[in-house]
C-alpha cells in the first residue's frame, strides 16, 4: 500500500467514524423509544425488534471507536435472548433489568474509547498485502455502516470487494461469478441465521466449498453451530478485529492457490486394510504410502514427512502401542496426528488415548466416507490447534487439564482484584449412554466437538478446562453471579438443541450445570468455588439434569450482587428525579436555652415504604460506588434552602448536617460549600457539620484541614459517637469542636448502672472547661430524661422528645 493510498484510507475511515458517531444519538433515541414500548404492553415481536437493534450496536459499536458501547450492548443483548428463547412475558424484575442496562448504553455512547478524530489504531500493524488479481470478496451483512468501513479496508488492501445488504439472488450470482472468498454475516434481516443457511445453500451446490468467513455479535453455540454446518472456515465476534480478518484472508487464499496434498503415512503389516485405506484417501487428494515394514518407521519418517499417521493396532511384528510411543518420545513427532484402527477397542487402547498416545480411534469396517472425513477434519483440528504444552492438555479436546486448571485456582483469584471467581461446572448428562451406544471413539468425537464450542463462549479472562471424561469447568473472574448464570443458561440451552452426528446416527444430549463463587466472605480458599459448583451440578442431575444450579453461596451472592446493582441504579435515579427528601429531629436544651437547633437525616422516597427508607440502607452502596459525596452535596444544598427559608420568615435555627468520610477528605467540599453559602445570605454559624470521631480518627489530617476551612467561613462542628476516652479529649480540643455528641454506648446503660450516670457527669464537666457544649442522644424514655436532670449536659435528642419529622415546627418553648 502506497502512503497516498493509506493516507486515503485513513481519510475515508475517519469520515466513516465521524458519520457514525453523528448518526448514534438518533440511534439510541430509537432504542429508548422500543424500551418505552415494551414497557407498556408485552409483546414478543416488540421485543424481538428491539433485541435486533441492541444486538446491530453490539455488532458495530466497538469497530467505531465505542468498544465500551459495544460490551455494554453485548451484555443487554445476551439478557433479551435469554427471555425471547424462554417464549414468556418478561417478569417486573426484568424489564427493570432492561432498564437499567439500556441506562448503560446511554451512558457508553456518550463517548468512544477511541477519539473519532484519530486513525484507527490498526493502521499501525501490518496488514497481508494480496495479488490484486483473482482476489473477489462478496461481503453480505445488512449493516450499512459497518460494510462501508470493512469494505473500504478490504479494498485499499487490493481486493475486489463487492457489498451485499441482503441475500435475495446471490445463490445464482456465486455460481454464475464466484467469488474467491465471501464473508457473511449470520444475523441478516431475512432471519436470525440467514448468513449461515443462504450459505449452506450455496456450498451444497459446488465440488468444492468456498471459502467463508463469517462474522456475527452473536456468541452462542447455536450461531457457531450453523456456521459450522455451512463449511465456514472462520468465525470473528463484533467489534471486528480487521488485522485478523485481514490474516485469515491471506490464509485461506493462499491454501486455496497451493493446493499441496497432506501425506498421509499408513502403518500395516497384515496386508489386510492398507492398500484399501491407501486408495480411498488418495481418491480424496491426499497423497499416501503404505508402511508394511514397522520396525523401519524411523527411516520411514525422514524419506516420506506426513502430516498424519495411520497405525493398524493389531500389527504382527511389533506391538502398536509401543510403536507409538517410540514415535512420541522424539520431540518433533509429540504433535503429529495419530490414528488407530482396529476391530475392537479394548482397555489398553483407551489408556493409550488418555495417555496422549493416539489422537483418535477407527474401526477397521469404517466406511470410506467417514475414513476421509476423520482424516481430514482432524488434519484441520491440527492446524488450528494452538501449541499448548501437553502436561497440561487434555488430549482428545485440545483444552487445559483438570491439573492445570487446579493449579491456577488460587492464582485466578490473586489476580480477579475486587471480583468473585466464579465456577461453573458443566457435566454432560447422557455421557454413559452415548459411549454404551456408540463406543468411546463416538464420545471422544463429541466431547471434542462440544469442547470447540465452549471455547467459542469463553473470554480471554476465564479459564476452560476439561475436568474429568463427562465434566467441563470454566473459571470466570470477570462477571457477576447474574452474567454468569446467563452464559450457564447459554450453553445449557445451546447443548439441549444441538444435534450429534456420530457414526451415521443423530443424537441429542443436555447438560447440567452447577454453579459456584468465592470471594473474600466466604471462608475454604479458592478451591471451594469448584467444590460449590460440582454439588450443585449433582443437585441439577439428582432433579433431572437439563438445569442449572447456584451453590447457596452463589445465590446468596446473586441476591447481594442484584441489591447492589438496585440500590445503584436507584440511588442514582434518586439524584436525578430528586427523590430523597430530608426529616428533622429537633435538639432540645436542658437548662432552659432558646437555640433552635435540629439533626438533619436523609430519607428516600419508596413506593412500599410510606415513612422513606432509612439512609443506612443505602449510604454504603453509594459509598461504595462513588456516590456518596453528591448525595452529601445534595443534603448540603438542602439544608441551606430550608435555612434561607427561616432565616426569610426571620426565624433564627441551626442545622446539623452529616457528612461521609470521603467528602471529608475531597478538598473540593469546602469550595462548594462557600459557593452555596455566598448565595444564600443566612448567618453561616447557622451550618453545623457533624464529623463522626472514627472517621476523624482515620483522616486527622483531612479533617484538620476541613474543620479549619469551614470555620473560617464561620459554620461551627460537632464530633459525634464521643467515647469520653483521652484520645476523644484531645481530639476535641485540637479541632475545637463547637458541639460533641455522645457514643450511644454511654447512653444506654443510665438506666441500670449507676455509674454510667456519673461517668457522664464527668465526660461533661471535662468538656465545659474546653467550651465545648455536650448533647447526649437516643433518649427513648422518661426516665433516662429524668437522670440527664442532674448532669450539666446542655442538650438532649431521642425519639422521646420527638422522631424525626419533615417540618421544622418543633415547639422549643415548652
Amino acid at each position: 500500500m502506497t502512503v497516498s493510498t493509506r493516507k486515503t484510507l485513513q481519510e475515508t475511515l475517519l469520515a466513516l467514524r465521524e458519520e457514525y458517531a453523528r448518526q448514534l444519538p438518533q440511534t439510541i433515541a430509537d432504542l429508548v423509544k422500543s424500551e418505552e414500548i415494551i414497557k407498556k404492553q408485552w409483546n414478543k415481536e416488540d421485543l424481538r425488534q428491539f433485541q435486533q437493534k441492541v444486538h446491530r450496536v453490539a455488532g458495530n459499536a466497538g469497530s467505531f471507536g465505542f468498544l465500551s458501547l459495544s460490551q455494554t450492548a453485548r451484555v443487554l443483548d445476551t439478557f433479551l435472548v435469554e427471555i425471547l428463547e424462554r417464549n414468556t412475558p418478561a417478569e417486573p424484575y426484568e424489564l427493570i433489568e432492561i432498564n437499567q442496562r439500556l441506562g448503560h448504553i446511554q451512558q457508553a455512547a456518550l463517548s468512544p474509547d477511541e477519539p473519532v478524530t484519530a486513525t484507527p489504531a490498526s493502521k499501525t500493524k501490518s496488514h497481508p498485502i494480496p495479488e490484486k488479481q483473482e482476489s473477489t470478496i462478496y461481503l453480505v451483512d445488512d449493516d450499512l455502516q459497518l460494510t462501508a468501513y470493512l469494505a473500504e479496508y478490504l479494498k485499499s488492501y487490493g481486493y475486489n470487494v463487492q457489498v451485499f445488504h441482503n441475500t435475495r439472488g446471490l445463490i445464482d450470482l456465486v455460481q454464475t461469478y464466484p467469488p474467491t472468498l465471501i464473508i457473511m454475516d449470520v444475523m441478516l434481516s431475512e432471519g436470525e441465521l440467514a448468513g449461515p443457511q443462504i450459505m449452506a445453500a450455496i456450498q451444497k451446490n459446488r465440488t468444492e466449498p468456498l471459502p467463508v468467513i463469517f462474522i456475527s455479535a452473536r456468541t452462542d453455540m447455536a450461531a457457531r453451530l450453523a456456521a459450522v454446518r455451512a463449511n465456514g472456515d472462520a468465525y470473528f465476534n463484533k467489534p471486528l478485529d480487521i488485522v485478523a480478518i485481514l490474516n485469515k484472508i491471506k490464509q485461506l487464499i493462499d491454501k486455496k492457490r497451493q493446493k499441496i496434498p497432506h501425506r498421509i503415512l499408513i502403518i500395516d503389516d497384515t496386508q489386510r486394510y492398507g492398500e484399501r485405506y491407501s486408495k480411498i484417501l488418495s481418491q480424496a487428494g491426499l497423497q499416501t504410502a503404505v508402511l508394511k515394514e514397522p520396525l523401519r518407521l524411523i527411516d520411514a519418517l525422514d524419506k516420506y514427512p506426513p502430516s498424519l499417521i495411520l497405525i493398524n493396532t493389531q500389527l504382527q511384528s511389533i506391538n502398536a502401542i509401543e510403536l507409538a510411543v517410540v514415535l512420541r518420545h522424539q520431540e518433533k513427532y509429540k504433535r503429529l496426528p495419530l490414528i488407530f484402527f482396529a476391530q475392537q477397542f479394548d482397555q489398553t487402547l483407551r489408556r493409550a488415548a488418555v495417555k496422549g498416545i493416539a489422537d483418535d480411534f477407527l474401526s477397521d469396517t469404517i466406511e470410506a466416507d467417514a475414513l476421509v472425513a476423520t482424516v481430514v477434519n482432524r488434519l484441520k483440528h491440527t492446524e488450528h490447534q494452538p501449541k499448548t504444552d501437553y502436561l497440561h492438555q487434555d488430549v482428545t479436546t485440545g483444552l487445559y487439564n483438570r491439573q492445570y486448571l487446579l493449579s491456577q485456582l488460587e492464582w485466578m483469584k490473586v489476580t480477579a482484584a475486587d471480583n468473585p471467581l466464579i465456577a461453573l461446572y458443566i457435566s454432560i448428562d447422557s455421557y454413559s449412554g452415548i459411549s454404551k451406544i456408540l463406543g468411546y471413539q463416538a464420545v471422544d468425537s463429541a466431547m471434542s466437538e462440544i469442547a470447540q464450542f465452549l471455547k467459542q463462549q469463553v473470554n480471554q479472562h476465564d479459564l476452560l478446562a476439561r475436568f474429568s471424561e463427562s465434566v467441563f469447568v470454566i473459571l470466570s473472574t470477570d462477571r457477576s453471579i447474574y452474567e454468569a448464570k446467563a452464559l450457564a443458561n447459554s450453553i445449557r440451552a445451546t447443548i439441549e438443541n444441538y444435534v450429534l452426528e456420530l457414526n451415521q446416527q443423530q443424537l441429542f444430549t443436555t447438560c447440567s450445570i452447577g454453579l459456584g463463587v468465592y470471594d473474600e466472605e466466604i471462608s475454604g480458599g479458592a478451591p471451594i468455588a469448584l467444590t460449590q459448583a460440582e454439588s450443585a451440578c449433582q443437585q441439577a442431575q439428582e432433579l433431572g439434569g437439563n438445569r442449572i444450579q447456584l451453590h447457596a453461596k452463589a445465590e446468596n451472592l446473586k441476591r447481594d450482587q442484584y441489591r447492589q446493582t438496585y440500590w445503584q441504579e436507584t440511588i442514582k435515579s434518586a439524584l436525578v428525579n430528586d427523590n430523597f427528601y430530608l426529616v428533622f429531629q429537633p435538639i432540645v436544651g436542658l437548662h432552659g436555652e432558646n437555640q433552635k437547633l435540629y439533626d438533619v437525616l436523609l430519607r428516600l422516597h419508596s413506593d412500599d415504604h410510606p415513612e422513606g427508607i432509612k439512609a443506612h440502607e443505602f449510604l454504603p452502596i453509594a459509598e461504595k460506588y462513588g456516590l456518596i459525596e453528591e448525595i452529601d452535596r445534595w443534603v448540603i444544598k438542602q439544608a441551606i434552602m430550608n435555612l434561607m427559608q427561616r432565616y426569610f420568615e426571620r426565624e433564627s435555627i441551626r442545622l446539623f448536617v452529616r457528612l461521609s468520610p470521603n467528602s471529608i477528605k475531597n478538598s473540593a467540599l469546602q469550595g462548594y460549600i462557600r459557593k452555596c453559602l455566598a448565595v444564600s445570605d443566612i448567618p453561616h454559624q447557622s451550618v453545623v457539620f457533624t464529623l463522626s470521631q472514627p472517621t476523624v480518627i482515620n483522616q486527622l489530617k483531612e479533617s484538620q484541614n476541613f474543620v479549619k476551612d469551614v470555620k473560617a467561613l464561620g459554620c461551627q462542628v460537632i464530633l459525634q459517637d464521643f467515647n469520653g476516652k483521652t484520645s476523644g479529649f484531645q481530639l476535641a480540643k485540637l479541632l475545637e469542636v463547637d458541639f460533641i455528641k455522645l457514643h450511644p454506648e454511654l447512653v444506654k446503660p443510665l438506666v441500670n448502672k449507676p455509674d454510667a450516670l456519673e461517668n457522664i457527669k464527668q465526660i461533661t464537666d471535662k468538656l465545659h472547661t474546653q467550651n465545648t457544649q455536650v448533647i447526649v442522644p437516643f433518649i427513648e424514655d422518661a426516665t433516662t430524661l429524668s437522670l440527664l436532670w442532674e448532669c450539666a449536659v446542655d442538650y438532649i435528642e431521642g425519639n422521646f422528645i420527638q422522631a424525626p419529622i419533615e417540618t421544622l415546627n418543633y415547639d422549643f418553648s415548652g
